[in-house]
């Protein structure tokens, strides 16, 4: 198993942005998760454990800074 550099967990609507974060990080050695739906960034989160959290600030159903305090509920 090679070693990471850490895990960044990626949250936006534009499947042309999660693309491009898993391709440019993932060649960097980052774990990169992606989420879609707003919905799922907390769950995601929780399970994922990663060590940064990039969020779009405009999506549909939840904003992004809807998001970080739905994450800032959890350690």
């Amino acid at each position: 198993m090679e070693d990471r550099a850490g895990r960044i967990l990626v949250v936006d609507d534009d499947r042309v942005v999660l693309r491009w974060f898993e391709a440019a990080l993932g060649s960097a050695k980052v774990a990169v998760e992606t989420v879609r739906e707003a919905t799922q960034a907390v769950p995601r989160a929780i399970a994922f454990q990663p060590d940064l959290i990039l969020v779009d600030r405009h999506m549909p159903v939840l904003n992004g800074g809807e998001i970080v305090r739905a994450l800032r509920a959890f350690p």
